[in-house]
């Protein structure tokens, strides 16, 4: 498929960046009616790069501006209006500087609505709206800021006839694992609950897990705010719904004419017809007769849609009719793989710089299973640190041990996930499930640990017969394939399929749960 097309069929993977956002947004509106609801002071999303937090900020700020475009006053801001901490400066030196920035963008925002000042707070206002590029002024103001108290700020925003609703995102883009990163941020988390102690003052604010983990365990104040956490979560169904909204805006421009409906009545095409244009079904093993209702973008994008969608991108530039069956799906994972290994080694280079490392290390003696946590201990010493596997590290008062670091990050990061016995059946767990699965190596009944297939897959340790040749990606069996008709099943068919199934009484598990056939997605 043509670089042009896909990129009008897939939108940008940032949300931020992409101007037909919310005309496929999927709304969540079980996050979307929390944030929303008057008694929510504060919010703090929590979840990692990829999984939708500037998109939901994005349709949680359409729903206060649709709701009361006078009223409701929405302030929207990222790292560049941040502030900047001093290796001498505490917490408590943070917080303050926080409140006295976001003090000084809702006064500013008072500001831009009077006309002339008459007393001292309203011309505070108005130099603030000057100086943040709400007003223009012939003459120079004064200095605002050495105007500004924060008593007179508080009083600005207090008596403001509005709702303030501060949206802060990506504080937290260029974190460093240093004291002085960790009591910004601390700062900026105690700030933003005590913003909310002003009436008309909501906040949203967006941070990621092993950061919020990291803050937890390093600052007993952090604790308090566990309540105000909002995690984001996708299920295997609702990230082949964003796909399919994207199709349908697609189809709809090449198509329609006025509005295009994207909740579909039972006589319109699903989610699932509208992927089937484009993406022949599979799941995480890509084996030629499987299929489950395309829950394999689930599994191959760890749940987030950012992932999903760079994985749909490049099985469709190996589709040389705009339609990515298995073969191109396989060879989508060639690169996929080491763009993940590459996306979290920068993701985390500042407090975990040797993680590419370790995950080559891991994957060399090309093993998907560890066996338990202790069978895990001893792989980890043998392959990554290179001591005998029973090696019995000294641990200092209050820390751990070099092997369990290793696999807490291993685990973090998703590179690893657990998996548990459960009579017949079994299920697996990521970090999002349990976070605290290896907070030490004590075992626990039934568990043991395996590579995530994406990294199984996508490095080449389970064989996708995938290679490149001249350049260009191929695959075994690619020839023989290329003198058949490929068929793409259309709506009608599918539907069949479904009709069938539902007789049978089979059908697909969830991603991550036991079916009668075993695993699917390994």
């Amino acid at each position: 498929m043509e670089e042009a097309k896909i990129r009008k069929l897939l939108g940008k993977e940032l949300a931020q960046d992409d101007d037909n956002f919310l005309k496929y947004a999927l709304k969540r509106r079980d996050l979307l009616d929390r944030l929303i609801a008057p008694d929510n002071r504060l919010a703090i999303i929590n979840a990692p790069r990829g999984c939708g937090k500037s998109g939901l900020l994005l349709s949680h700020e359409a729903e206060l501006r649709t709701a009361s475009p006078t009223r409701n006053v929405v302030i929207k801001r990222y790292a560049k209006d941040g502030i900047a901490l001093g290796d001498s400066e505490t917490t408590r030196d943070a917080i303050q500087k926080w409140r006295l920035k976001a003090l000084e963008w809702m006064a500013a925002q008072v500001g831009a609505r009077i006309g002339v000042p008459k007393t001292r707070e309203e011309r505070v206002a108005v130099e603030l709206a000057e100086r943040d590029g709400l007003l223009e002024r012939e003459d120079a103001p004064d200095d605002p800021i050495a105007a500004a108290s924060e008593g007179v700020l508080v009083r600005i925003v207090q008596k403001a006839d509005c709702e303030f609703w501060l949206l802060i995102d990506e504080m937290d883009i260029h974190y460093e694992d240093v004291p002085r990163e960790d009591r910004r941020l601390a700062g900026l988390m105690h700030a933003c609950k005590s913003l909310t102690e002003i009436p008309n003052v909501r906040v949203r604010v967006t941070i990621r897990p092993h950061i919020m983990t990291n803050l937890l365990t390093r600052f007993d104040g952090v604790q308090t705010l566990r309540s105000h956490e909002e995690t984001i979560a996708w299920s295997a169904d609702e990230l082949v719904g964003i796909l399919g909204r994207r199709i349908a805006n697609f189809e709809g421009e090449q198509t329609r004419a006025g509005d295009l409906q994207l909740t579909p009545d039972e006589n319109e095409e699903t989610d699932e017809d509208r992927v089937s244009h484009f993406f022949e079904d599979f799941d995480a093993g890509f084996s030629a007769k499987s299929g489950r209702d395309y829950h394999g973008f689930h599994t191959i994008a760890l749940g987030r849609p950012r992932w999903m969608l760079e994985f749909c991108g490049l099985a469709l530039r190996e589709a040389p009719d705009d339609y990515a069956d298995k073969i191109a799906l396989r060879k989508a994972m060639h690169d996929y793989g080491n763009n993940r290994v590459q996306y979290l080694a920068g993701e985390h280079a500042f407090h975990a710089p040797k993680l590419a490392e370790y995950i080559n290390k891991m994957v060399g003696p090309r093993r998907t299973t560890f066996g338990s946590s202790d069978e895990l201990r001893q792989f980890i010493n043998s392959h990554v640190l290179n001591v005998t596997p029973h090696y019995d590290w000294p641990v200092a008062e209050g820390d751990t041990s070099p092997p369990l670091k290793i696999a807490r990050l291993l685990y973090m990061v998703e590179v690893l996930r657990a998996k548990q016995q459960l009579g017949r059946d079994y299920r697996w767990y990521g970090y999002s499930d349990r976070p605290s699965l290896l907070a030490s190596w004590s075992a626990e009944h039934n568990i043991s640990w395996e590579l995530h297939p994406v990294f199984a897959k996508g490095l080449q340790i389970n064989d996708l017969g995938t290679f490149k040749a001249g350049g260009q990606l191929r695959t075994f069996g690619e020839a023989k394939a290329a003198g058949q008709k490929r068929n793409r099943p259309g709506s009608k068919a599918r539907k069949r399929h479904r009709e069938e199934e539902g007789r049978s009484g089979a059908g697909p598990g969830k991603d991550g749960e036991a079916t009668p056939d075993g695993p699917k997605d390994s």
